[in-house]
């Protein structure tokens, strides 16, 4: 007998199911969800680690995510004989609550399973905080760094420009290669103004320290951009791959200083 439809999936051995679900779950958290309401065995492979490490979290609004900012419950007014209680009364509505909570309890599990998306949320939140300590950020960067060894786009710009502000040489080599891999692919506009706008989102951030080390070697480089208009010079050999490493190199340094600027504004 000839097997159509969802029915199809069932006889599929469960290694090859979970590699599915994880491809549906980065794709779309409300494709996932569709499959676990299906059936329960559905259900129980969904829940597995795998899947909620992949899992997209493009439906949640782009900003500090709910338990890393440790943000209360919504409040709202209620009324009381057709009327508004006075000015400062205020009670928990239960069903934002448990709404919330729902959303906290799957947000952590997704951070438990290391999801690179709220690694990236959390690092870059509490590396930004101003009230943040030395320990602190480290623990943040490494965070941010793990989402980037993951592919996470967002989180390669965020390293690179952490890491290539650093006065350490290693740290600067590796944010440089994230770099790179950004730029080869023509993904650093948007990454930039994705990680800008969740930068500004924080109500209270720390300015970035920038030492003023270049990547680039001023003495050899002819494209370095000048302090008076900070532009590129079109003078690089893009066919020279020698030439055009030390273009991106002089790139590097000038995506490092415009993105200064650009979160102070």
């Amino acid at each position: 007998m000839e097997i159509t439809g969802g029915e199809s999936l069932k006889h599929l051995p469960s290694d090859v199911l979970l590699l599915i679900f994880g491809k549906v779950a980065s794709h779309s958290i409300e494709d996932i969800t569709n499959l676990k309401l299906s059936c329960w065995g559905f259900y129980y492979l969904a829940e597995s680690n795998y899947v909620y490490e992949r899992v997209s979290l493009d439906k949640f609004a782009l900003g500090p995510l709910e338990w890393v900012t440790n943000a209360k419950p919504f409040l709202h007014r209620v009324r009381v004989n057709g009327s508004e209680e006075e000015e400062g009364e205020a009670y928990y509505n239960p069903d934002q609550v448990y709404k919330r909570f729902r959303q906290v309890v799957f947000l952590k599990r997704c951070r438990d399973t290391g999801n690179p998306e709220v690694l990236y949320r959390e690092g870059l939140v509490n590396y930004s905080r101003e009230t943040s300590t030395a320990d602190v950020q480290a623990l943040a960067l490494h965070a941010i760094k793990t989402a980037a060894e993951k592919g996470h786009h967002d989180a390669k710009y965020a390293s690179s420009i952490i890491l290539m502000a650093s006065v350490d040489e290693r740290e600067r080599s590796m944010g440089f290669e994230f770099f790179r891999s950004l730029h080869d692919k023509c993904l650093l506009r948007p990454c930039r103004q994705r990680v800008r706008l969740f930068i500004r989102l924080l109500w209270v951030r720390k300015e970035m320290d920038y030492p003023g080390i270049p990547i680039c070697n001023p003495s050899i480089c002819e494209t370095r951009f000048t302090e008076d208009d900070h532009s590129l010079s079109e003078n690089h050999e893009i066919g020279n791959m020698l030439g055009y490493r030390v273009y991106q190199r002089c790139k590097a340094d000038f995506e490092v200083h415009l993105f200064c600027i650009m979160t102070l504004i």
